[in-house]
């Protein structure tokens, strides 16, 4: 499945983030996050971008491969936290750039797996690859959710999204990664990545 649109939205009577993903353009799977589940789901979201192997792919992919070899290279990209840094704003940056923002309405295809309320998400986890991505899982108590393959640009995407929307919510969540270009005067209560 290919992910087409996702948009994620506060509302304040649920105090929970309304979290909409558009699939392929023929289905739309909705979910509630609670303040708790959104905390956790930062989380799982910073690991993914901060991990040792995506940091040594993208600094191999900034420097001549034949130049370290991998071991050094990770030694000295990993004890610097500027190099590591420097590394992160970089992929950030270029992945963000591959985003389209600039739609502000949620483009549903009228076709909800999950019935036409939204399900409330309680359970997250990290999978194995999925077509050679990092991949994660979202689901309910009872099993029901989706799988989602995250390449750079819906990774950095998701993770502006709902770090933004949590910023709005006054949720007050720790700062996991530096935001550099997230950081906004005040984020919109809804944001859409298409």
């Amino acid at each position: 499945m290919k992910i087409h649109q996702v948009t994620s939205e506060y509302h304040s009577i649920e105090d929970r983030l309304l979290l909409k993903v558009n699939v392929d353009q023929e289905a739309d799977f909705h979910f509630w996050l609670t303040r708790r589940f959104c905390q956790g789901f930062l989380q799982l979201l910073a690991d993914i971008i901060t991990a040792d192997a995506t940091l040594l792919t993208n600094y191999q992919a900034l420097s001549s491969p034949a130049q370290f070899d991998s071991e050094t290279t990770r030694k000295r990209v990993l004890e610097n936290p500027e190099n590591k840094r420097a590394i992160l704003n970089f992929q950030r940056d270029e992945a963000l750039s591959k985003a389209n923002f600039s739609q502000n309405a949620f483009k549903s295809t009228g076709k909800k797996p999950f019935g036409d309320k939204p399900i409330l998400a309680t359970q997250l986890k990290a999978i194995s690859q999925l077509h050679s991505l990092p991949a994660i899982e979202i689901s309910d108590q009872k099993g029901l959710g989706l799988k989602i393959g995250l390449d750079p640009t819906l990774l950095h995407s998701l993770y502006k999204l709902l770090s933004e929307a949590a910023v709005f919510a006054s949720w007050d969540l720790p700062v996991l990664i530096d935001a550099g270009t997230f950081a906004q005067n005040k984020p919109p209560a809804a944001d859409n990545l298409n």
